[in-house]
């Protein structure tokens, strides 16, 4: 194979791309993806000062992260070609200074839009300011380019979660973009704070509503433009580049994964049988620098191409499937961390999995905090199973149900390349083996999530054999009185039915 043949990298080649979400987990793949295989003039990354730390200080951190490693080894000198541009989503114009604003303007060929705030639970102003009037902002600038042969904003397949079968097309938002940041404006926090479930309806969350409005801003405002929407599915781990399981976070299933791995999480709120739509996250970014360069060729219009990016119905993945894998290898490397030795069971009934969350998650924490409150030590294991329920919660919204969707246009795609671009930017959901998948995902967990490297595995198998000799006593522990507790109960409703028969 030789990278001459690829259209895609041809394409790319001597563009300045304009990307916001940089430091986020697609973010930084869609960098590497970039820089280590393209021979790209400039990246502008649009990034904000957070947690005491300005924006040139989180690049050099974010360069530092091993994703970065093997792009460090074939360029050396791949920051030449990284801008970072001082800036906010949320602010007017981007939070640009005028110079960079232009810069802007006169210079960039692409705009890949995915900065977000990808909080579940955030507050309505802050989801609207940066999922909404962001985007809007972004779009509004790229009709300002000279030069834009390619814009591609990143949404979620989620966006219209309330409807079972999606397809690839824009539905009607639960309210106008316009009208949102016209509430937002005209309202206190605390009015908003009323009105948000009235707001969101039937979507589950402020993320899944702000990013619905932010289709609409791109329905309504980016006709004329050479765009496409981008939906991923839930992302996990990567599965080959540029390292096999990296991740970088504990949101979603991962979090779900971590916390069984733990030993925190025991019993989970899900439909077994349910379609786990997961999607890998390297696979992801070389989708969209795909989707970026079939954009181009499409040229500006007022179709705008949407590609759902989802499991592949020849491929599916279960919830029990999910969890079964990560189970079995879990065996074989578990963490040396766990409180617990890793267990846990799919409930989907509301009713079980409300008495078995308290028999395995708060019992057990009260047992800890009551312990800790003896030895005078502080107590954080029911707050902790406190957040961990929340968490769990949120999720069982996507982990109870299967979807039904369309990608047809995201087939298209994947046909469309060379066999060329087809070996350097694999993205054929229907080629994934999940239990090979798993394979690199779980010690990617351990040594990215828990920083544990592969030497430390014989000693977690120990400790986890010394948990589980401990777990089956205190289980038959539990047994025996919850017994004697029914068995009083029997017999006190039973006296009680005798004394009434008098």
């Amino acid at each position: 194979m030789t990278v001459t043949n690829s259209e895609i990298i041809s394409f790319y080649n001597g563009q300045n791309i304009f990307l916001t979400g940089a430091t986020g987990f697609v973010g930084k793949l869609v960098i590497d993806q970039l820089l280590r295989k393209c021979d790209v003039n400039k990246v502008y990354l649009l990034i904000r000062p957070k947690k005491g730390l300005e924006p040139k200080q989180r690049t050099e951190k974010l360069f530092q992260d091993i994703i970065y490693e093997r792009l460090r080894n074939e360029k050396p000198d791949f920051i030449e070609k990284v801008e970072i541009l001082d800036g906010d989503l949320s602010q007017d114009n981007l939070g640009l200074s005028e110079e960079n604003y232009l810069k802007i303007i006169e210079k960039t060929n692409i705009v890949i839009h995915g900065g977000a705030t990808v909080r579940f639970d955030e507050i309505m102003r802050k989801a609207t300011a940066i999922n909404v009037k962001g985007t809007l902002t972004i779009v509004n600038l790229c009709h300002k380019i000279k030069h834009l042969k390619a814009f591609v904003y990143i949404s979620t397949a989620f966006s219209n979660c309330v409807h079972r079968e999606i397809k690839e097309e824009f539905y009607d938002p639960p309210i106008a973009c316009d009208e949102l940041m016209k509430v937002v404006k005209c309202n206190t926090d605390e009015e908003l704070e009323t009105l948000t479930p009235k707001l969101l309806g039937k979507w589950p969350n402020s993320y899944a509503f702000s990013k619905a409005i932010a289709e609409d801003v791109i329905n309504k405002y980016a006709k004329g433009l050479p765009a496409s929407v981008f939906r991923p599915a839930i992302i996990i781990g990567t599965d080959n580049e540029p390292i096999p399981g990296w991740i970088d976070n504990v949101y979603g299933p991962t979090g779900i994964l971590a916390g069984t791995a733990a030993g925190i999480i025991r019993v989970i709120k899900a439909n077994p049988e349910a379609t786990a739509c997961i999607v890998p996250a390297d696979m992801v970014a070389a989708a969209i620098v795909a989707a970026v360069y079939k954009t181009s060729l499409m040229g500006p219009s007022n179709e705008i191409t949407i590609y759902n990016y989802v499991t592949e119905p020849e491929n599916p993945l279960t919830w029990h499937d999910y969890m079964h894998n990560c189970t079995k290898i879990g065996d074989e490397m578990p963490v040396q961390q766990s409180v617990w030795r890793h267990s846990c069971s799919l409930e989907p009934n509301p009713f079980l999995f409300t008495f078995y969350s308290f028999l395995l998650h708060y019992l057990p924490a009260l047992l800890i905090d009551l312990t800790f409150l003896i030895l005078g030590k502080k107590q954080r294991a029911l707050k902790a199973v406190d957040k961990v329920s929340k968490f769990m919660k949120v999720l069982s919204y996507f982990s109870m149900k299967s979807w039904k969707f369309s990608n047809n246009n995201l087939r298209a795609l994947w046909i469309g390349l060379n066999s060329t671009d087809k070996e350097l930017f694999q993205f054929d959901m229907k080629t994934i083996d999940w239990s090979e998948y798993f394979k690199k995902a779980i010690p990617g967990i351990r040594l990215y999530i828990f920083k544990e490297a592969e030497d430390t595995i014989p000693d977690a198998i120990k400790r986890m054999e010394r948990q589980q000799l401990i777990q089956t006593v205190l289980t038959r522990f539990v047994y025996c009185i919850t017994a004697c507790l029914m068995w009083k109960l029997t017999c006190s409703f039973l006296a009680i039915n005798q004394l009434s028969a008098i």
